[in-house]
């Protein structure tokens, strides 16, 4: 494939509009929305939504592990976590198995708790399912940008991959080579944590890397160095590549993080037009404060873009 054949696929997470993408994704199943009768839940209803945590997790390396990670880490390092309790809490969709392990106890206890409230009070949309939607909508143009490629050696960067284990459960990611860019404390984290999880039972035998290699490039991306760092950790600019930029852009100003963004992403997980989400997606994005009831209009884009060496990205 010659060099103006190259293709670099960008998928970003901008912050600000929400999420439904394919019919295929209707029929996923939805978490129970226990209903109240006389304002009281069904008793049947409470213990079926009571958190199970795996044995490994409960374990103390798994636990002193995360010990660390809630005493030392700073309120950004630890949204990788608060992520990937999401992905746990949502795995009937992302299909994540480590996602539990490397979320930690505190923060799968403290979204369950929001998750179990929102059943209770018949919330118009559970606390954790624009997580579920978002790996989904990525999940999905990770895939369709690899198959863009036809064959040849592809690569897949994941910036500020936080607890992402992507690498570790797509398939299609088999033959590609995965590059990890974060903080270096979170990546030596998350390579123990994994390392514990696999290697701890026969149990997690399966919950190996899928991907042709996994390179962790300790950087951080709001310096200038990150791409020399990822160069030099064995990335070729030449080859196809496709970025992921997933919870990045929240911390970046709105007008670097201005994009336009995928309409039709909810995955059949936000299906009702009165939810807040849905409400705010309708609004022009120079409304700036909801009409209705004076809230600020937080939206959330997930936006992608094409580009080459031969053209700039659009």
């Amino acid at each position: 494939m010659g060099v103006g054949e190259l293709e670099s696929w960008g998928i970003y997470l901008s912050p600000i509009s929400i999420p439904s993408m394919a019919s295929q994704f209707n029929s996923m199943p939805l978490p129970d929305m226990s209903r109240k009768e006389n304002g009281q839940p069904h008793e049947e209803d409470s213990a079926r939504h009571e958190l199970q945590l795996s044995d490994l997790l409960l374990s103390d390396t798994i636990r002193e592990l995360h010990e660390t990670i809630n005493n030392e880490w700073d309120s950004l390092q630890r949204t990788a976590c608060q992520t990937a309790a999401g992905r746990a809490l949502w795995k009937h969709v992302t299909h994540d198995p480590l996602a539990e392990v490397l979320a930690g106890e505190t923060y799968l206890r403290s979204l369950h708790e929001k998750m179990t409230r929102d059943r209770l009070n018949s919330a118009r949309e559970v606390s954790g399912v624009i997580l579920a939607v978002r790996t989904l909508w990525f999940d999905a143009k990770l895939e369709a940008a690899l198959n863009s490629f036809n064959g040849g050696d592809a690569q897949v960067v994941l910036l500020g991959a936080g607890m992402d284990a992507r690498a570790y459960r797509l398939s299609y990611l088999k033959g590609i080579n995965v590059f990890e860019v974060d903080f270096p404390e979170l990546l030596h984290m998350k390579a123990t944590l994994l390392q514990a999880a696999i290697g701890s039972t026969n149990e997690h035998e399966q919950l190996k890397m899928i991907a042709k290699s996994l390179t962790r490039v300790a950087a951080d991306i709001r310096e200038d160095d990150w791409s020399e760092k990822l160069q030099r950790s064995g990335f070729f600019p030449e080859r196809n590549t496709v970025w992921v930029l997933e919870g990045i852009l929240y911390y970046l100003s709105h007008p670097q993080a201005l994009q336009v963004g995928d309409p039709d992403a909810n995955f059949g997980l936000m299906h009702d037009p009165l939810n807040l989400f849905n409400k705010i997606r309708n609004l022009p994005r120079s409304v700036q404060i909801h009409p209705d009831d004076g809230t600020p209009c937080n939206r959330l884009y997930l936006v992608q873009a094409t580009g080459s060496p031969n053209h700039s990205i659009p």
